[in-house]
């Protein structure tokens, strides 16, 4: 027989690869349940409470605004409010709104707010402001990102104020204008105009798009002109996509966290049952006294482990293809099956060749897979955090411009990051934690020629180091 297929049909029946390949089609498909029945809005918020008090002689007066991800009134909400252990329940009226009076309440006091709704419930422990008498203070933020109405698409402007004593701003006018930093300055002959408020609320259109690394300052005037109030809102949270996701794309998701986390570890499997342990405990010299030479024996075992993972991986994209067929009526998206193949492949390749070359330089089976797995750990686990790290050591602050410029330096020196790099450029949308940075990311380093360098280097480096170990004595 072939010795390429032999081998190859080896790795194929081993038993943890085997197993990798059953667990990741059985947790991929015990997600079908959960997909099939999610409406799945990509919208993060699904709405929220602006509250704002003012203080008089005898206590202080709250306005509290519910609302939905629209900026869209609640009614019926239940809010409870605690001051010095005493609970008042009150409802949100058919505009949303609750007022209530906290009597003979000192500055400084802690009080609690528990909001109730259709689609969850919040907590929250502000502290009253020593603030002028009449004077509106929000407890909350001025503005808030909320989703346009007609094209979930686009993220609008809450803006939630009073005047003086509680009446409605009328005629006040709201103006905002982009920053690079949260530090700013109010100048209205430097702000654009965004709108007139008629209520205490009222939803605007932002007439710019902030980038994710710029911040966008609000200023609120009266009639005369004179300075109300501001806020500052991150570009980051305009960003966010409010379109409607499939389940298909549901699917697609976290089938990729899936693969992306089991084929690594198939992968160093696979490569120490197939060639590691045999070096390490000496089996493979008894191969040798046949008549095969080093170079010989090191290409087919690689070349079979290759293959072998090649088929395992096609074999679980092709078992999640039948799946989605079946249970969501569709296969999934071809350009995301190929390219996800392709991503996967190269990490898979390339930890079975950082394996081979181990068997090399380790002298026991516990120490090869162990090493195996600890630096597939530190790669899996820990790399955002020494990335992090990274970042901040050179001064930059997370969400700016350097700071996703390092995450994707860093995820160059990770092989385990390499899906996450190819889906950075297909869909051009870098997640780093809860941060994220959109659009013009060949700008940051992720183009077609700096991820076949990548896959290139990585592949290279360590072959070229196994095969030198694997046939120095031929």
């Amino acid at each position: 027989m072939n010795p390429l297929v032999y081998e190859f049909g080896r790795t194929i029946r081993s038993k943890s690869l085997i197993l990798v390949i059953l667990v990741t089609v059985l947790i991929s498909g015990a997600l079908i349940p959960f997909i099939k029945s999610a409406s799945a809005p990509v919208s993060t918020a699904q709405g929220g409470n602006d509250v704002l008090v003012y203080r008089t002689q005898d206590g202080y007066h709250i306005l509290i605004y519910s609302f939905d991800k629209f900026g869209q009134a609640i009614s019926g909400a239940t809010v409870k409010i605690t001051v010095e252990g005493k609970t008042s329940v009150f409802k949100t009226n058919s505009s949303g709104y609750v007022q209530a009076f906290l009597a003979s309440v000192k500055p400084f006091t802690q009080i609690g707010l528990n909001f109730s709704y259709s689609f969850g419930s919040s907590f929250f422990t502000p502290i009253l402001p020593n603030s002028s008498i009449g004077s509106p203070q929000p407890l909350t933020q001025l503005v808030t990102p909320v989703v346009d109405t007609q094209n979930t698409s686009l993220v609008d402007v809450l803006v939630f104020f009073a005047a003086p004593f509680g009446e409605k701003p009328v005629n006040y006018s709201v103006y905002a204008m982009l920053s690079k930093s949260p530090t700013y300055q109010i100048n209205k002959s430097a702000m654009t105009f965004v709108g007139v408020l008629k209520d205490y609320h009222q939803v605007f259109r932002l007439p710019f798009h902030p980038s994710p690394t710029q911040f966008v300052v609000f200023a609120i005037f009266q009639p005369n002109g004179t300075y109300a109030f501001g806020d500052i809102v991150p570009g980051l949270a305009f960003q966010v996509s409010r379109s409607t996701i499939s389940k298909n794309q549901l699917l697609t998701s976290f089938v990729s966290g899936i693969l992306a986390f089991f084929v690594p570890i198939m992968s160093i499997l696979a490569s120490y049952s197939t060639y590691g342990k045999d070096r390490v405990t000496g089996v493979l010299e008894s191969v040798l006294v046949r008549a095969v030479s080093r170079r010989g024996l090191a290409s087919i075992r690689y070349a079979a482990v290759a293959c072998a993972l090649a088929f395992a991986i096609a074999v679980m994209f092709g078992a999640i293809e039948v799946i989605a067929k079946i249970f969501l009526g569709s296969f999934l998206d071809l350009e995301y099956s190929l390219s996800s193949f392709y991503a996967l492949l190269v990490e898979a390749l390339v930890f079975s060749a950082l394996v081979f070359l181990f068997s090399h330089v380790v002298k026991s089976t516990g120490a090869l897979i162990g090493l195996s797995i600890v630096l597939w750990a530190v790669f899996e686990f820990f790399w955002g955090l020494i990335s992090l790290l990274v970042s901040q050591a050179l001064g930059y602050t997370i969400g700016s411009a350097g700071f996703f410029h390092v995450i994707v330096v860093m995820s160059y020196f990770n092989p385990a990051d390499y899906y996450g790099l190819v889906a950075t450029y297909l869909t051009k949308t870098l997640v780093a934690g809860p941060f994220s940075a959109n659009g013009a990311l060949g700008n940051l380093g992720v183009t077609p020629l700096t991820l076949a360098l990548d896959a290139i280097l990585w592949l290279a480096t360590p072959l070229v180091a196994y095969f030198y170990l694997a046939t120095r004595r031929d």
